[in-house]
């Protein structure tokens, strides 16, 4: 009886092991044998199909993007570091740089006091945060949960760190009078000062300048001021508005940013104490306008000592100080006042 089998033979190779020899033009035959005995039944050449490459995806003009093959209208990106402050308050200028919050909230309670102006008096949890007073026993009281009492004559709370400076700036805070404090001096809530040496102004009259400063005092007075020898100041400007009465809690924001060839100084309240409703009540745009007119603070510029550094006397009394400084602070005096919120950030020029 005849036996009969049939197999491929591609190329040169038989049998079933031929996978990796099946190439485009290759030589395929289905051979039949019976008893040793070979017929080619069938015979082709391979042709491997290839697949074009796909087509380039469309350009999409100006203001689109491609999604799904198709383009359609970009969308605005959210703001780069979001519209709120770690404190949930609204910013009016994203921060572009150094930012300083306080630590009040940390979970610890803890209080410090000014031993003089020779030392740092700084908060145990906040090497940056330095109390300052000329009279000793000036002290801020921390609850750890976010709010800060600070009471005494004439209390400072200087923001500054080894060689950083402040420039173009956004201070925000809110704010609570609790209560007088026994002094013969004057009596404010809250002064928040930007672009300041005058952490040295103890040591040197000349040294105590501040570029601006918004101040809210206990009689409701609302003001900008600006400091350019301690303790000379040139004419404050005072708002329409009246500020509030003590135990009544306000929000408020310090700008101090370089414009052009000036400084821009700006004073906002939120009276809602909510942080998102904001009213500007004080602008100064100062290109060498801001004029002192006291003779009591005109004498005290002129007989001012100069000298090197920090120490070297302002050129003149409507002088603007465009550079960097040391310090931003927070200050109160005669009276004990509670605070929260307390943040400073860099901002870019206007």
């Amino acid at each position: 009886m005849a036996t009969a089998k049939i197999y491929c033979k591609v190329g040169d190779s038989k049998r079933k092991s031929v996978k990796s020899k099946i190439k485009d033009g290759t030589v395929v035959q289905i051979i039949q044998e019976v008893d040793k005995v070979s017929t080619v039944i069938a015979e082709g050449v391979v042709t491997i199909a290839t697949t074009p490459p796909p087509p380039p995806p469309p350009v999409c003009p100006p203001g689109q993007h491609l999604e799904n093959g198709v383009c359609v209208p970009d969308t605005p990106p959210p703001p780069p570091t979001g519209d709120l402050d770690k404190f949930g308050i609204k910013k009016l200028h994203q921060s572009i740089g150094r930012e300083w919050f306080s630590k009040w909230d940390n979970g610890h309670a803890r209080s410090w006091v000014s031993e003089g102006i020779d030392q740092r008096n700084a908060d145990p949890d906040d090497p940056e945060s330095d109390l300052h007073a000329n009279t000793k026993g000036s002290k801020c009281i921390v609850d750890g949960r976010g709010k800060m009492i600070m009471e005494g004559e004439n209390p400072r709370l200087y923001i500054n760190k080894d060689e950083a400076k402040w420039q173009n700036v956004e201070m925000t805070l809110g704010f609570k009078a609790i209560k007088a404090f026994p002094t013969d001096g004057s009596s404010v809530f809250i002064r928040l000062a930007a672009r300041s040496e005058h952490q040295k102004e103890y040591n040197c009259a000349s040294s105590g300048h501040t570029m601006g400063s918004f101040e809210i005092k206990a009689n409701k007075t609302v003001q900008l001021r600006k400091e350019l020898v301690h303790p000379a100041y040139a004419d404050n400007i005072i708002a329409s508005m009246k500020g509030p009465d003590r135990g009544v809690r306000w929000l408020c924001k310090f700008v101090l940013r370089n414009s052009g060839s000036g400084i821009l100084s700006q004073a906002y309240v939120d009276t809602t104490g909510k942080g998102d409703n904001f009213t500007k009540v004080l602008e100064k745009f100062d290109t060498g306008n801001w004029p002192m007119s006291d003779s009591a603070d005109l004498d005290i510029f002129k007989n001012a000592k100069d000298g090197t550094g920090v120490c070297k006397k302002i050129a003149s009394p409507t002088s603007i100080l465009l550079e960097p400084a040391t310090s931003c602070y927070l200050r109160a005096d005669g009276n004990v006042v509670e605070y929260d919120s307390f943040s400073i950030r860099e901002i870019a020029p206007a």
